[in-house]
């Protein structure tokens, strides 16, 4: 699994205010999003992150992955699998109250794909 720290630094280079950040940094970050919306995590994963993080853009992203991976390798999963998936990202956002809109339309969005 992905160091969870890693993820954060990512997403917090990518939301930072661009005179904090060095041009390389901000597109060495976006290059990772990139490669984990191409399914670099595992579903497991993904979820085990989204768990555990407190990083909303890192939410947004991981939701994004989630479903990506998804379509991508529909014929992998069985209709248990995709359902679960997708009940987990409907629901997500019903115990996670506290999320920003931004997330929580992110899930909802992600889930009824």
């Amino acid at each position: 699994m992905e160091d969870i720290s890693k993820l954060e630094l990512a997403a917090h280079l990518i939301m930072a205010p661009p005179s904090q950040v060095s041009f390389q940094d901000r597109k060495d970050a976006e290059s990772f999003f990139m490669r984990l919306r191409e399914g670099a995590l595992s579903v497991d994963s993904c979820r085990q992150i989204l768990e555990t993080t407190q990083n909303h853009f890192l939410m947004f992203e991981l939701a994004r992955s989630l479903v990506a991976r998804m379509l991508k390798e529909w014929t992998k999963f069985n209709q248990e699998d995709i359902r679960n998936i997708a009940l987990y990202l409907l629901n997500f956002p019903v115990v996670h109250q506290d999320l920003p809109n931004f997330v929580s339309t992110e899930m909802f969005h992600s889930g009824l794909k």
